[in-house]
C-alpha cells in the first residue's frame, strides 16, 4: 500500500468488490487516501493497483489494520474477484 510517498506492508485478511481489510502494524489515519497493490488470479498481468480510502481502522489486538474502500474498479477486476469467490466456495 502506498501512503503518500511511503510504501507500507500489510496482508489481507478479506476483500470484496468493494473493499478489502489488511492487516499491518502501522497505523493509517481514518479517510486517508491511499493506493493498494495486490495480486488476483485470473489477471494477464497478476496485479492489482487502485486508489482506496481508509474507512475503518482497527489498533487494538490480533486483528489491526484498515479497512479500505476501493475507489473505482475496471471490469476485468471485478471479474477476477468474482473468480476468486467462485474458486473458494468451489
Amino acid at each position: 500500500m502506498l501512503v503518500g510517498d511511503r510504501s507500507v506492508a500489510g496482508t489481507s485478511r478479506n476483500i470484496s468488490q468493494g473493499g478489502m481489510f489488511i492487516e499491518m502494524s502501522e497505523s493509517i489515519p481514518m479517510d486517508a487516501v491511499v493506493r493498494v497493490r495486490f495480486s488476483l488470479p485470473g489477471l494477464t498481468d497478476g496485479s492489482l493497483e487502485t486508489e482506496a480510502r481508509v474507512r475503518w481502522v482497527e489498533r487494538e489486538g490480533q486483528g489491526r489494520g484498515v479497512g479500505v474502500q476501493f475507489a473505482a474498479l475496471r471490469p476485468i477486476e471485478v471479474w477476477a474477484i468474482n473468480q476468486l469467490f467462485r474458486k473458494v466456495r468451489g
